[in-house]
């Protein structure tokens, strides 16, 4: 259920605790004590089949997810979900990202999309049970965490000055 004050969402989908597979919820975390208004974040677990009920009614949706496409350890891959092009690299299994391809496919049909759907792949490094984040996605992290927040300040600020 959306709440009527928020206008941005951050999801980011749960990797179990699997070292850098939870990334997702790593930058979720981070984002917490920044205070951002106008802003909802949540961890997803990957195996949930409702992302698109879940995004319903914001206006701006990120997507935040562990990858595997070759790159070095650490790498940030956006995607516009717009356009459909999510590679099957994007969550590191064909499961995640046919999932995340269902949800955008629905709301699209149903032209319900988010105003903007942005998705961030983070390559990793490893996948460790209960084990923490790998000194680059560490790193790409904390990047990525304050790159959202500027995009998410951004907005705000457009909207008070308009």
């Amino acid at each position: 259920m959306t709440n009527p004050d928020c206008d941005v969402l951050v999801i980011g989908v749960d990797g179990a605790n699997n070292g850098d597979d939870s990334i997702g919820c790593e930058i979720v975390r981070r984002l917490g004590p920044l205070e951002l208004p106008g802003v909802v974040a949540c961890c997803h677990d990957r195996m949930a089949p409702n992302l698109a009920e879940l995004w319903s009614g914001y206006e701006i949706v990120y997507v935040i997810d562990a990858m595997r496409g070759g790159g070095p350890p650490g790498s940030i891959l956006r995607l516009d979900g717009h356009t459909g092009l999510i590679p099957e690299r994007y969550g590191l299994d064909p499961g995640r990202s046919a999932q995340l391809r269902r949800a955008i496919e629905l709301t699209r049909a149903l032209d319900a999309l988010p105003e903007q759907l942005t998705l961030f792949g983070v390559e990793v490094a490893q996948r460790v049970p209960s084990g923490g984040l790998s000194h680059p996605v560490d790193e790409a992290a904390e990047r990525l965490t304050h790159r959202i927040a500027a995009e998410i300040r951004r907005h705000h600020g457009q909207l008070s000055a308009g």
